[in-house]
């Protein structure tokens, strides 16, 4: 008998392809690993356009061992078809491979950069099968990351406090990046966090979604799914999937491909979405408007669809999600006013304690930045509100203008410093709080209004218990003349006889020692977090302390002032098991005096009582 010829055999492999049924959701024999050998034919489904998945040839090359950690064998393939003109593209993770009609596992993985052929890796179905849909443990990352403090940076401000290192080898197997798709984010925004984007195992860009802001910030993803006709037929294997970060007037979901579906049980990747370990993400349909072929960086462009579920799990080896459940979000509410803009804007934020806080920088610096009315020369005054089920809502305030040539734009500058404040509530490492609602106000100021403390007259240096003195402090403005503010003082009825200091001050100053306690993590529960919070000071006024040369004790939230300084001694020895603070000073009487400017420096004048 004669050979077919390539050309012919080719052609009878793509009507072999075309007329494959396509995989349904239900439960699939599963191939055992141990009977994969090099050679193998076998055949994947993935969706290169529009929302119907397409078969392309798999050939297996060889099982990697111990690829995956130890145990867990890898199957090495060569993909054909369209994949081999796309090549192994971002959006892929999870396409499912089937051999002799059983679920071989989820293409998950691809070599480097520039391969010569389209090689990928094959996560054994088995392992994903293995992720468990009540399984609590947390990760690695994650629990590096609760209660950290640490923040993203951008990549200009990373540079300053690093020193540039020399390249890593690209390592020859990696997992396929993810696309994640953000809508209503500008390109400059993204630029910024390349970098972390890059780090965190996705790709960054701009697309579609399913939502948009709806009347009074009504909630999108969180609601009842209820009809089980809404997703009973939802996410077969080798359909689009979308884990919805942040959905409303702006939204980011991160897409990949289903490897299976039991009918309610969905896995998906074959690989780390963020590797968070438990999670409560909304698992959303997806649509691929076009698969983007290149040679260093293929992806698929995709849009997010109709919300049908609830990702549970984001393991080593899958994601794993439940249909026609609910994710609970936080409903986010930022509004921007200027004498020109009154806009306000409604999405809702997923919840992590590793990457809320993110979500809370980002979503802050894109609407704060992408206004006409940015610029250098804006002041910025903020009020926050965390609405908290169980305590006090946390209220801040702050007045914000970024110094001249600061390397870190003054919308990031401010947005950092929100979601420090964010991340203490929320990955407090004392219990997992339910944040009903995070409110924004930001009013924007057309110029720079800092100013520095410059001077301080007081009409006298002797004074009396009970006497009101006058005092004017003189400030010197950006590029200004020289202001000064009258201002009277009241020394206390019991101030002590002698030398006191009367110290004129910025916010930082005064926060110091609560920002040291709450940084070396001295509170003892997430409510004297909350009382710590409310105490803090904001820029835009000038604090005047009188204070006494007594020590002072920051215990957790409280502040013991004048303690015997044989006490001091003792307490100091014993540091309260590291959750004590002991100064020189104490404050007999303080007061904020507002000056709507964003004040800096410290000036002190010392006074005799008599």
């Amino acid at each position: 008998m004669s050979k077919l010829s390539p050309l012919f055999a080719s052609v009878v492999l793509c009507v072999v392809l075309a007329c494959a049924q396509l995989p349904v959701s239900g439960p699939v024999e599963i191939f055992p690993l141990d009977q994969v050998k090099a050679g193998m034919k076998a055949t994947a489904y993935t969706v290169f356009s529009g929302t119907k998945a397409e078969p392309f040839e798999v050939e297996i090359i060889g099982l990697l061992k111990n690829q995956w950690g130890p145990g867990q064998d890898i199957i090495l393939c060569k993909v054909g078809g369209k994949a081999e003109r796309t090549g192994v593209a971002a959006g892929m993770s999870g396409s499912p491979v089937y051999l002799d009609g059983k679920l071989l596992g989820a293409l998950s993985l691809r070599i480097g950069v520039f391969p010569n052929e389209p090689i990928g890796g094959i996560t054994p179905a088995a392992y994903m099968l293995d992720v468990k849909e009540n399984d609590r443990t947390p990760t690695t990352s994650s629990i590096a990351s609760a209660g950290s403090g640490k923040l993203p940076l951008p990549p200009e401000i990373q540079a300053m406090l690093n020193p540039a290192l020399p390249a890593a080898s690209v390592p020859y197997l990696t997992p396929i990046e993810t696309p994640l798709v953000f809508t209503g984010f500008h390109d400059d925004v993204l630029k910024y966090f390349a970098d972390t984007f890059r780090q965190m195992g996705v790709v960054a860009m701009q697309g579609g979604s399913f939502v948009s802001g709806g009347a009074g910030g009504a909630r999108l993803t969180s609601a009842k799914l209820g009809d089980p006709e809404k997703w009973k037929n939802a996410l077969p294997p080798g359909s689009p999937i979308a884990g919805v970060l942040v959905a409303g007037d702006l939204s980011i979901a991160g897409s990949g491909t289903v490897t299976y579906n039991d009918g309610r049980k969905v896995l998906a990747f074959g690989h780390p979405f963020f590797n968070a370990g438990r999670v409560d993400i909304p698992m959303a349909t997806a649509e691929v408007v076009t698969t983007f072929g290149s040679s260093f960086s293929p992806f698929k462009i995709m849009n997010s669809d109709q919300v049908v579920g609830v990702l549970r799990q984001d393991r080593h080896s899958a994601i794993m999600g439940v249909l026609g459940e609910s994710a609970n979000m936080i409903p986010v509410e930022t509004t921007i006013r200027s004498r020109s803009l009154n806009k306000t804007y409604h999405f809702e934020i997923f919840q992590s304690p590793k990457f809320t806080p993110f979500m809370i920088i980002l979503t802050t610096f894109n609407t704060l930045s992408g206004l006409n009315e940015y610029g250098d020369d804006l002041t910025y005054r903020l009020k926050a509100n965390f609405e908290l089920e169980g305590y006090p809502d946390v209220k801040l305030e702050q007045m914000y203008s970024a110094p001249e040539n600061s390397p870190m734009p003054g919308p990031m500058a401010l947005s950092f410093w929100l979601g420090d404040r964010f991340g203490r509530v929320f990955t407090n490492p004392f219990e997992t709080p339910k944040v009903k609602n995070v409110k924004l106000d930001v009013e924007l100021v057309p110029e720079r209004r800092t100013a520095v403390l410059d001077n301080v007259w007081v009409e006298k240096n002797e004074v009396r218990p009970g006497e009101e003195i006058n005092i004017r402090v003189f400030l010197r403005p950006y590029r200004g003349e020289r202001v000064s503010k009258d201002l009277k003082f009241r020394i206390p009825v019991t101030a002590p006889k002698g030398e006191l200091r009367l110290q004129f001050s910025d916010a930082d100053n005064m926060n110091r020692w609560s920002n040291i306690l709450m940084q070396q993590n001295k509170m003892p529960g997430l409510s004297e977090i909350v009382s710590m919070l409310n105490r803090e000071r904001s820029n835009g006024q000038i604090y005047v302390s009188l204070l006494q040369a007594a020590p002072t004790a920051f215990v957790e939230d409280k502040i013991l002032p004048s303690i015997p300084a044989s006490m001091a001694s003792v307490i100091d020895h014993g540091r309260i098991q590291g959750r004590l603070t002991l100064t020189n000073e104490t404050a007999l009487q303080q007061e904020a005096i507002p000056v709507d400017y964003v004040i800096s420096g410290v000036q002190t004048v010392t006074i005799t009582v008599k």
